[in-house]
């Protein structure tokens, strides 16, 4: 009886010890910037700061672009990319400040 207590104790242990590191890891992680700017900021008010590389921070810029069909395009943090295709779903959207819609050069 005391070697389940001790295996299930044993267990219980190791898991705690590997989601430790786990988050540990994430919050480690160097979050990447904004673009500085953006090319083609979209159709009026469709742009926005979205989270789409799951980073906890909402530093991706999509927008709807296109004439035929549109389709919504994502400007990723740290790329240079700007056109980065992504589906419909775009969760939650940031808080804008303003000014903080769209850089443009």
């Amino acid at each position: 009886m005391s070697y389940i207590w001790l295996i299930g104790v044993a267990i219980i242990a190791i898991y705690f010890v590997a989601r430790y590191n786990k988050l540990n890891k994430l919050h480690t992680t160097q979050v990447l910037p904004r673009p500085t700017y953006i090319n083609d900021c979209g159709y009026a008010g469709t742009g926005g700061w979205y989270d789409i590389q799951k980073q906890g921070v909402k530093n991706d810029y999509c927008r709807t672009v296109g004439d035929d069909p549109k389709w919504t395009a994502c400007a990723l943090a740290g790329g240079g990319d700007q056109l980065t295709r992504v589906g419909p779903n775009l969760g939650d959207r940031a808080e804008l400040a303003p000014g903080d819609v769209c850089y443009r050069n």
